[in-house]
């Protein structure tokens, strides 16, 4: 099976259980998220899961196998969920929109390269929360556990060491409160622990606080903003204790270009170093910025250039907790595409 194939095929299973959690298959047809459907004017979660996830996968499916497109050609998985993603929010459900385009595109590169270094752990009893959560948390690169109770998150936290728990105040078993308070009491009194919650009385947010809370945010808001929030988490903890574990690998595997954006994406603080035969140098990123390089006797955004020239060799991506000061001042993107231009134009 191809990689194409296999893509359609999980697309067609996607379909398959939306449609089995549909309670009439037109619905999907009918309901927007923005509530504009006619005729009900259902808007967000009053619309029922299965019909957002079925307007969203029948759309991609469309896409991926008719000809009957404005490009008058089939699409390619990733050309489909570009297509969808300008209707987020409109249309479709943001969530399911991500979600798509996690399942049928991610090839597990960004779980290879981060995930060694970032691990969360989200306690929430709605399954729909989760999902959201954990769909924004493995696109960055994290390793995700979920769990719905006390018992269970305690549990989860005694076999494996997490960066970063994300709470729910209302669990299935007592309140995230109690959960925070036992962490403190135990060997994960380090772990930081953030409630996102629809608890919103003032009284549970001092009392999050109070216990020792590294935030306390309020449903509903993007799961996005609680990504980069528990990346900067993990920053400040690791800022504090120093430690942790590098990455290293092969650049035949992983092209430096792809590298780079994984690390810029996940917001990552380190020191990739890069060696081939003689040749070596290394990108020093704070907070998924390139803020320095040392590339021979280059420095700074000339160095960037020199070491995007190696595309064979190893790499190795090592922590780094030391604030480093911006002596390049341009967005990492913006390096990249200057990169490929400078070499488009050699081999010319």
């Amino acid at each position: 099976m191809t990689h194409d194939e296999s893509n359609h095929e999980i697309a067609r299973r996607f379909a398959f259980w939306s449609r089995s959690t549909c309670p009439r298959p037109l619905d999907a047809l009918r309901h927007r998220f923005d509530g504009k459907g006619f005729p009900e004017r259902l808007s967000g979660k009053e619309i029922p899961l299965g019909v957002r996830i079925l307007a969203v996968a029948e759309s991609y499916i469309g896409l991926i196998q008719s000809k009957a497109t404005g490009l008058g050609r089939r699409v390619s998985a990733e050309e489909a969920c570009d297509v969808l993603e300008p209707h987020k929010g409109t249309g479709f459900d943001p969530a399911v929109v991500d979600w798509l385009r996690h399942i049928v595109l991610d090839d597990g590169r960004n779980s290879q390269i981060i995930s060694s270094r970032h691990r969360v752990l989200i306690v929430d009893p709605d399954p729909e929360e989760t999902a959201v959560l954990e769909v924004q948390f493995a696109g960055q690169g994290y390793d995700v556990s979920i769990e719905r109770s006390i018992k269970g998150a305690l549990r989860s936290l005694d076999a494996d060491a997490f960066d970063v728990v994300v709470s729910e105040v209302n669990l299935a078993d007592g309140q995230g409160f109690e959960l925070l308070e036992l962490m403190r009491r135990s060997a994960h009194t380090e772990t930081p622990l953030m409630f996102v919650t629809s608890d919103r009385a003032q009284s549970s947010v001092d009392r999050g606080l109070e216990l020792g809370a590294a935030d306390y945010v309020v449903k509903p808001t993007s799961a996005a903003v609680i990504v980069a929030k528990a990346g900067r988490m993990i920053a400040n903890s690791r800022t504090q204790k120093p430690g942790g574990r590098g990455v290293s690998g092969s650049l035949q595997e992983m092209a430096l270009p792809d590298l780079i954006q994984i690390i810029a994406n996940g917001h990552k603080n380190g020191i990739l170093k890069v060696r081939n035969g003689t040749s070596q140098g290394e990108l020093i990123f704070q907070d998924g910025s390139i803020h320095d390089a040392r590339f021979g006797e280059r420095s700074g955004a000339e160095a960037v250039y020199g070491v995007l020239r190696l595309t064979d060799g190893d790499f190795r991506l090592e922590p780094q907790t030391a604030l480093v000061p911006d002596v390049i001042g341009l967005p990492t993107r913006h390096l990249l595409l200057d990169a490929m231009r400078r070499l488009d134009e050699e081999q010319r």
